[in-house]
C-alpha cells in the first residue's frame, strides 16, 4: 500500500533536467493525441537536419557502396523501434 506523501511524490517530475523539462512544456497543455504527433513530426524533422548536415561528410561511405550512407541513417530509426519494450 502506498502512502499518499509517495503516491504524491511519484507524480514529481525529477527524471531530467530543468530546461528539458520547458522543452517538453508547451506540449503538455495539449491533448495526449496532439502532443504525440507534434513530437513525431519534430523528431522526423530533426533526424532530416541531421541527414542533411551529415550527408556531404558521407563520401567514403559512398565510395564503398552506394546505399551505405543511408543504411547507416536508417538505423538511427530502426534502432529505437527494435529496443521497445
Amino acid at each position: 500500500m502506498t502512502s499518499p506523501r509517495r503516491a504524491e511524490c511519484s507524480l514529481c517530475y525529477t527524471g531530467r533536467s530543468l530546461p528539458e523539462a520547458l522543452l517538453y512544456l508547451p506540449l503538455a497543455y495539449l491533448s495526449y493525441a496532439t502532443a504525440y504527433i507534434i513530437w513525431i513530426v519534430l523528431s522526423i524533422l530533426v533526424l532530416l537536419l541531421a541527414v542533411s548536415l551529415l550527408w556531404p561528410y558521407m563520401t567514403e561511405f559512398k565510395a564503398v557502396s552506394a546505399p551505405l550512407p543511408l543504411l547507416t541513417l536508417l538505423a538511427f530509426v530502426l534502432m529505437p523501434l527494435m529496443l521497445r519494450k
